[in-house]
């Protein structure tokens, strides 16, 4: 831009002097007709002046455009500038979340991780648990069949008792019927007719010991 507008400047003072100097030659011209070389310049110096101020006028309008893209790069790079803005704000963003999502994940991980140790705590517990509930009913198990053994032995001590009590109650009938049968006949004796006489008194009383030596 600065070599452009040096030369625009250069050209219009340049301009500006052929136009003076047209000017003076042309009152040389007008008033001095004495001079043939100047005469026959003249319309070579108006081709020239003519052709520069076309090239001046090119200049002017690539000037123009190159302002036009000035202000539009200018605004490409205001744009560009808030893309980046958004980019650097848009990777702030996805960094963040990389690291939330890696703290997520190093959580998920020792949670699986204390989840496991808990699980083989829980079942390290429950073996003990079952190996105490099994060895208590072993031992449950066993007292119940001690007891039931000594019941069974006390049972069958109480059997043979009631044998032994069945027996002797067997043996005290017996002595019973054998001691009512000879008091009724010991009634039987004491119920007969007696003579008043010392053989018959000999006879009763020989007959009441004799039943009273059977008992």
């Amino acid at each position: 831009m600065t070599v452009l507008k040096n030369l625009v400047h250069f050209l219009k003072e340049e301009i500006n002097k052929m136009k003076f100097v047209s000017g003076e030659e042309s009152e040389k011209v007008t008033y001095e007709n004495d001079d043939p070389i100047l005469r026959s310049c003249l319309p070579l110096i108006k081709v020239t002046i003519s052709e520069l101020e076309k090239k001046l006028g090119k200049l002017i309008e690539e000037k123009e455009d190159f302002d036009k893209l000035d202000r539009e790069a200018k605004s490409s790079a205001d744009e560009l500038e808030e893309k980046i803005k958004e980019a650097e704000i848009l990777k702030t963003d996805v960094e963040g979340y990389d690291t939330r999502m890696d703290k997520l994940k190093e959580r998920q991980k020792m949670e699986l991780k204390n989840n496991e140790i808990e699980r083989a705590q829980y079942g390290q517990e429950m073996e003990e648990i079952n190996k105490i509930h099994v060895h208590s009913l072993h031992e449950n198990l066993r007292m119940l069949q001690e007891r039931i053994g000594r019941e069974i032995k006390v049972f069958n001590e109480t059997k043979k008792d009631l044998k032994n009590l069945k027996e002797l109650n067997h043996d005290l009938r017996a002595r019973v019927s054998e001691a009512v049968a000879k008091n009724d006949n010991f009634k039987k004796v004491l119920a007969e007719p007696t003579e008043p006489t010392n053989s018959g008194h000999d006879s009763v009383c020989s007959r009441i010991k004799t039943q009273c030596s059977t008992h």
